[in-house]
């Protein structure tokens, strides 16, 4: 992928947690904590996830950075989206987690060289992952996301 490609899903990092915001600003407290859909997370489930999940994704995107082919640790995001704080009504808090997340993770990525772009990291589950399919695969995570959230609101109406 060349820089020019790149920046298009960076663009998309940066603004992520503002779409976010929107899409779920205006949502209830019943809305976000409603079990509309059998087997789906509450939209704040999924906001909380989202905040989890990014971190974790940021995390390993800076060990690929600093480590060489280091192996990352998986987690159980569904285990992790059944603590207390995880299933709360409060999602302000993970917000402004993704906010700054995603502000870093930007920069970050903006001054990447390719070959930095190229460098992997091992994850028991999935296999080899570079930086560059981290950035994909999170901007594709997002998006999935935030289809999933408009799904459960649109079956609570």
């Amino acid at each position: 992928m060349t820089p020019e490609e790149r920046q298009p899903l960076i663009a998309k990092i940066r603004s992520f947690p503002d779409v976010l915001e929107l899409t779920v600003r205006n949502m209830t407290p019943e809305q976000l904590t409603a079990e509309a859909l059998p087997g789906e997370w509450t939209i704040a489930q999924v906001v909380h996830h989202l905040a989890d999940a990014h971190m974790h994704a940021y995390a390993r995107f800076k060990h690929i950075q600093v480590e060489d082919y280091p192996t990352f640790k998986p987690y159980e995001q569904t285990d992790w989206a059944e603590t207390p704080e995880a299933r709360d009504l409060n999602i302000a808090d993970s917000l402004a987690i993704l906010r700054g997340l995603h502000h870093r993770w930007a920069r970050l990525m903006e001054s990447l060289t390719d070959e930095q772009w190229a460098r992997k990291g091992l994850h028991p589950d999935l296999g080899e992952i570079s930086a560059e399919g981290l950035l994909i695969g999170y901007v594709n995570h997002s998006q999935n996301h935030l289809l999933q959230i408009g799904k459960t609101y649109e079956a609570l109406k």
